[in-house]
Formats: C-alpha cells, structure tokens, sequence
C-alpha cells in the first residue's frame, strides 16, 4: 500500500499530486509599518525583488487558499474580506470569498487564524486581495496565507 503524499495544516489536507504546487503568500507593507490602501493584493515571493510580487492565477491553474494569519496593531474595528479580482490592488468590483468583522481592542498585534474547510477556491486570472471592508485607510494589518495550485 502507498501512502498518498499530502498536504496540510491541521486538519486542512489536500492530496497532492505531480502538477499540486504549495504556495505562500503575503501582504505586502510598502511602509514601516501602516500600509496604504494601494497595497492589498496578496504577493509571491520572487527572486528578484525582495517584496515579491502580485500573486495571480496562472492559466489553466486554480489555487485553493488553505490557510490564513492575520496580525493587527490597530484599536479600530476590522471588517476583514477577501475577494477574487482580475485586477490587482483595487476592489471597486470582484467575487467577496469570505469576510469576518474583528473587534477593536486596547491590545496591540492582535493575531487571528483562519482555517477554511477545503479551501477558498480562486480560478485562472484572479488576484486574492485581503482588504478593510470598512475603507479605513492606512490600517495596520498584515496577513500571510498559504494554499495549494493546481491545474484546473
């Protein structure tokens, strides 16, 4: 008997196979630490810039967003949403995946995790943009996810 090669993080498990790619993405912060509004779309890494890149579906691929960090400095309320766009770093249209309010807190570095069964499911030239669904602008937060592409 094969054991299958898989994937995971807790209880999230994709089965992997010769064409499943795992893949970590992050928020990239153009400042010190509070972000302009300009930056939420969700980056790769790349060899050749050090803050990597707008993550985009390739062409007959998917990308399932297994897992998801979210750290804030902020005492504001947080409307959290993630949405698919086939363009980057805006959200004046796009499919909403997933959203969670967060409350205001006198703690500073809140952290949440997300974990989303099976994944939130982003198709061939979408962009995954983490973004404050309340506009506030220049909000601390940062987040870095993973997930797992594959073909379509």
């Amino acid at each position: 008997m094969t054991i299958p090669n898989t994937l995971g993080w807790d209880s999230t498990k994709w089965l992997s196979d010769s064409n499943a790619t795992p893949i970590t993405l992050f928020r990239y912060t153009s400042t010190t630490s509070e972000p302009s509004m300009a930056d939420i779309s969700l980056h790769e890494s790349s060899s050749s810039s050090l803050t990597g890149t707008d993550y985009k579906v390739p062409t007959s691929r998917v990308f399932d967003l297994m897992y998801l960090q979210f750290t804030t400095s902020s005492t504001t309320d947080l409307g959290l949403g993630i949405q698919a766009n086939t363009s980057a770093d805006t959200r004046t249209s796009g499919t909403l995946k997933w959203s969670q309010f967060l409350e205001g807190s006198s703690n500073l570095h809140n952290l949440a995790e997300w974990y989303f069964g099976g994944g939130l499911h982003f198709v061939a030239d979408d962009y995954i943009l983490p973004y404050d669904m309340q506009d506030v602008d220049r909000l601390r937060w940062a987040c870095w996810g993973w997930g797992v592409e594959s073909d379509a």
